[in-house]
């Protein structure tokens, strides 16, 4: 895959004013990140056009989120739930507690 993967090309276009940014570790066209949250932290995503740059994000985090996409109904994620976000979708990720979400940013 020629696709590079950038943090800050990745994460801040989706809501992330401050990336909370643990770690980053970049493995071919994928990047894998580590942030702490606290309660209350929100990420977004806008739906992308497929204009071949869109990224997917499988989260884990050890606490619970609230995740709602085009519908805006909130649902629960407990926590260690693998959740998969599409690119072509309006998403919104909130943290319940103060805790880790690993992220693993994945080219579509």
């Amino acid at each position: 895959m020629g696709i590079v993967v950038d943090t800050r090309a990745t994460m801040l276009p989706r809501g992330m004013r401050q990336e909370q940014l643990d770690v980053a570790r970049r493995f071919h066209g994928v990047l894998a990140t580590g942030h702490t949250l606290q309660a209350g932290a929100e990420w977004w995503w806008p739906a992308r056009p497929a204009d071949g740059e869109e990224t997917a994000v499988m989260l884990i985090a050890e606490i619970p989120l609230a995740i709602s996409c085009d519908d805006g109904v909130l649902r629960q994620a407990p926590p260690g739930s693998l959740c998969f976000l599409r690119p072509n979708h309006d998403t919104r990720v909130i943290a319940i507690g103060d805790g880790t979400v690993m992220c693993l940013w994945v080219p579509w």
